[in-house]
């Protein structure tokens, strides 16, 4: 799995990076189904509105795979949270997409199976 990280709108220290970079490589053990084709795009900043008061910090990520692209976007206080937010729920949504496939085929399985009398 290859991970891009884009910061936007503040510089990240080499802390921050690393604690980026090591929880979202947690991921490869639910994406080990795609291996090196996947891509993990991630999108981390500071929202700047006048509207609203204190750090706020968000993150999207974009999960490209053969055939589909997974897409989620986070809010939190700091960057940690946006972190933990964003791995937890990717997983989430990456067990869905394998559960989903995995229903699929056996639907055609099935299809074929009472098509041809097996």
């Amino acid at each position: 799995m290859n991970i891009k990280i884009n910061p936007t709108n503040i510089k990240l220290l080499d802390q921050q990076q690393e604690y980026l970079e090591k929880n979202l490589k947690s991921l490869e053990k639910v994406t080990g189904y795609y291996g090196d084709k996947a891509d993990l795009t991630v999108t981390i900043g500071k929202v700047t509105s006048q509207q609203q008061t204190g750090e706020i910090f968000f993150a999207e990520a974009n999960f490209a795979v053969p055939g589909k692209d997974i897409i989620h976007k986070v809010k939190g206080e700091n960057i940690e949270e946006v972190t933990k937010k964003l791995k937890n729920n990717l997983k989430n949504l990456i067990a869905k997409d394998k559960e989903l496939k995995t229903g699929r085929f056996r639907r055609m399985a099935r299809l074929l199976k009472n098509k041809f009398h097996f």
